[in-house]
């Protein structure tokens, strides 16, 4: 989402193994070009400075007061994250700014703080959201008491969603079906009120794009996504045929091929030992596999995934 390319074009294709090159230009980086103040504020060791994603903050807050293990990973609690953040909010009357801010609590384990845990007793995952619910309110919040709020562009994304037991995967990483995939994508315009559902197929790496847009900056030229400009425009304006890439390398370290995909149009093809096809409209739970019996659809997305 951040270098608006997708994972073979910018090489970063796991967390904690690899590192964003130097030569990969940042959303931080275009902005702080363009006379941003730029800063992060981030809840997870997999975002830390030495994978290379500071590239272009003034500020990168990555040092945890109070760190603890979820999953193996350390993080630190959404409270804290939004404390350094509107520190940092404070002092930012009068200035154009970029900050981000990254939560990492709906991640198994999950444990929800009180009283999050007792409002969700039967789904400690749904608890987690409400918390960080909670927590991104705040910056909101803040943003309103600054008088910041409606001349603010804000985005509210994530790079995953979670399988929860679909197709036998309890959290994320292995698979690529459209539970780990497709998550929410919430912008709110400056000077905009009224709200309306897109059902458009968008995807994170049209995020710089939009960005770059509607600031009136000019669009890095290895941008993969574009602007979804349109997206916001009254009488909407149709859109040309698009392809969405997506992968997983996370079975290579147990000696297992990687997985790559195509969505296109519907469709969804996934190229593997043993190959998948559906028809996401008739079967959004990837259920029946159609490789089969829809050979040359099957041939024409892969041709189209990527390298």
């Amino acid at each position: 989402m951040r270098t608006r390319t997708i994972p073979p074009y910018h090489g970063v294709r796991d967390n904690l193994h690899h590192r964003l090159d130097d030569s990969q230009v940042t959303l931080a980086e275009i902005l702080k070009g363009n006379g941003f103040a730029t800063a992060a504020v981030i809840g997870t060791v997999v975002l830390d400075a030495r994978f290379g994603l500071h590239q272009g903050f003034d500020s990168y807050h990555d040092r945890f007061d109070a760190a603890f293990e979820s999953g193996g990973i350390a993080q630190r609690r959404g409270e804290e994250v939004s404390r350094y953040a509107l520190q940092w909010l404070d002092k930012r009357q009068g200035e154009r700014f970029f900050l981000f801010v990254h939560y990492y609590d709906p991640h198994d384990d999950y444990v929800p703080p009180e009283p999050f845990a007792a409002s969700f007793p039967d789904s400690s995952y749904a608890g987690e959201i409400a918390y960080t619910d909670h927590c991104v309110g705040q910056i909101i919040a803040r943003l309103k008491a600054l008088d910041l709020y409606d001349s603010t562009l804000i985005i509210i994304t994530s790079d995953h969603g979670e399988m929860l037991g679909e197709h036998n995967e309890a959290t994320h990483s292995y698979f690529i079906y459209e539970s780990a995939l497709r998550v929410p994508l919430i912008f709110k315009l400056p000077g905009v009120r009224e709200s309306r559902r897109v059902d458009e197929l968008v995807g994170l790496i049209d995020v710089v794009p939009t960005i770059c847009d509607l600031a009136s900056i000019e669009p890095p030229t290895a941008a993969q996504g574009r602007s979804l400009r349109s997206c916001f425009a009254e009488p909407r304006t149709s859109t040309a045929h698009r392809d969405f890439y997506c992968e997983s390398l996370y079975a290579t370290r147990y000696g297992a091929c990687p997985l790559l995909g195509v969505v296109q149009a519907g469709w969804k093809y996934i190229h593997a030992t043993r190959p998948e096809l559906y028809d996401l409209a008739k079967d959004p739970a990837e259920l029946v596999n159609l490789v089969e019996e829809q050979p040359r659809q099957a041939r024409l997305l892969k041709v189209e995934r990527a390298p």
